[in-house]
């Protein structure tokens, strides 16, 4: 009968040490945050909004090139951030019909600290923003992020609008945009 209460007891340490540790294990950024997100210099404060806890960062990116250039951004080799750069002669408007298709949700983004147009979905946004070069006439950023990025869609989204916000925004400055 001892040997019965001893297991159980040492099988109730066991599983009560296990639910201590997993309640107070937050998973945590082990990686730096990146000064170059996609070929773009950014802040901490840009990228930090998107970027997920995890071990190990890794960016394929191409060149900041006209007409389009893209990037894939993985954390522990997942997926967590695609943007898409294209720099073009006609605006391209992310609440038009043609550009519906890739949304969840769709909305539109309000206060952009620049002229154009933008719209966010529960994993994705498009802005369209005006582009004085000698290249384009306008940027078409898109984004889109992992699920995993937060489990609370609002929260989400709030994210995902504040980084396309500021990182369209970097990006014009990358180009050189004037408008």
């Amino acid at each position: 009968m001892k040997g019965i209460h001893r297991a159980a007891a040492a099988a109730l340490v066991l599983l009560l040490a296990g639910t201590a540790a997993g309640c107070g294990a937050e998973e945590k950024r082990e990686y730096g945050l990146p000064e170059n997100l996609c070929e773009v210099p950014v802040n901490e404060d840009v990228a930090d909004p998107v970027l997920p806890p995890g071990k190990a960062l890794e960016q394929q990116a191409e060149p900041l090139e006209p007409p389009v250039s893209s990037c894939r951004v993985l954390v522990d080799k997942r997926r967590v951030l695609f943007v898409s750069i294209s720099q073009i002669g006609e605006f391209s408007d992310p609440m038009g019909e043609r550009e519906k298709q890739p949304f969840r949700n769709r909305k539109e983004m309000k206060d952009l600290p620049f002229e154009g147009k933008g719209a966010i979905g529960d994993t994705n946004a498009m802005v369209a923003a005006e582009c004085d070069s000698d290249v384009s006439r306008y940027l078409l950023v898109e984004f889109t992020v992992g699920e995993s990025l937060d489990g609370d869609t609002v929260r989400r989204r709030e994210k995902i609008d504040r980084f396309a916000k500021e990182y369209t925004k970097a990006v014009k400055e990358a180009v050189s945009c004037s408008a």
